[in-house]
C-alpha cells in the first residue's frame, strides 16, 4: 500500500514473484518501499517514470553483505533490473519503458 493514502497498487504477478523469492531465500523480507501513488512519489522527490509509481518495483532492506549476497543469489533468478543502495536492493519489473538485464548502484 502507498504510505500517504493507502491505496493498492502493487502488480499481481511481482507479488507472486517476491513470494517465490521469500520462500527461496527462506528469510523474512523487510520491505522499505513498494507501491507509491503519484502524489507520494512527487513529494518524496522521485522520478515521474518511478517503477514504484506502477507496482513494479520494491525496496528491501538488507543491512550487510552477507544479506545482500543471500537476496541478490535469489532475485537474480527471477528479476533483471536490480539497483543496490546503501541498506536496500531495489527490484524492478519496469520493461515498458527500461532496459532489461541492468543491476546498478546508488553510492556516490
Amino acid at each position: 500500500m502507498c504510505p500517504c493514502c493507502s491505496m493498492m497498487g502493487m502488480d499481481r504477478e511481482v507479488l507472486d514473484i517476491i513470494e517465490v523469492v521469500r520462500q527461496e531465500y527462506g528469510k523474512p523480507m523487510i520491505i522499505n518501499s513498494a507501491y507509491r501513488c503519484e502524489k507520494h512519489n512527487e513529494a518524496i522527490g522521485a522520478s515521474p517514470s518511478s517503477s514504484h509509481a506502477l507496482g513494479l518495483a520494491l525496496d528491501i532492506r538488507c543491512e550487510s553483505s552477507g544479506e545482500r549476497y543471500g537476496l541478490l543469489r535469489h532475485l537474480m533468478k527471477h528479476c533483471t533490473r536490480l539497483g543496490i543502495g546503501n541498506g536496500f536492493i531495489h527490484a524492478d519489473w519496469d520493461h515498458l519503458n527500461k532496459p532489461p538485464n541492468v543491476v546498478w548502484a546508488y553510492y556516490d
